[in-house]
């Protein structure tokens, strides 16, 4: 029900990373937000973490948080997908990191809950849909970086 993983870069160094929200168990090495609603819900309470941002939400970052290229990570050849640990996954590709753990990537369910927290629920129903366009960019992504999936996902298709 929330999104969180771990990567490891080529010298074995590791950090974590929570997506659109800001749990009050952990303090993750980094944000990463793609969502201005998510964004606002939680840039008060971030405490020490790292915050990375698309350019999208270039109108609500706060002093320090860094700026990623949301047509960069949005964008591609297999068309458009604003999922934030899609847009992730394609930036952590590009700085060379070679593998991540997962945890919370699990799937939209077209009925029950979906997210940890009410704030994180999209006006937009995602389903089954939506759950195939993502399946197609992890067995994608996946042959660029390894994911270790700690939760059941529907993603995971080994």
């Amino acid at each position: 029900m929330y999104d969180f993983f771990c990567g490891r870069n080529a010298f074995d160094a590791y950090f974590s990373f929570v997506f659109d929200f800001v749990s009050e168990e952990y303090d993750p090495d980094y944000i990463f937000c793609s969502n201005a609603m998510r964004y606002e819900a939680i840039k008060d309470r971030k405490g020490k973490s790292n915050v990375l941002l698309t350019s999208n939400l270039l109108d609500v970052a706060a002093q320090g948080d860094q700026i990623l290229n949301y047509s960069e990570l949005s964008f591609d050849e297999l068309g458009t997908c604003d999922n934030c640990v899609i847009m992730l996954l394609k930036m952590l590709i590009r700085l060379d990191i070679k593998s991540v753990a997962i945890a919370g990537f699990d799937g939209y369910k077209e009925e029950g809950k979906n997210y940890v927290h009410s704030y994180m629920a999209s006006q937009h129903t995602k389903g089954k849909k939506e759950n195939i366009k993502l399946t197609k960019y992890v067995a994608e992504l996946k042959k660029k970086i390894e994911m270790i999936f700690l939760t059941e996902s529907v993603y995971d298709m080994e």
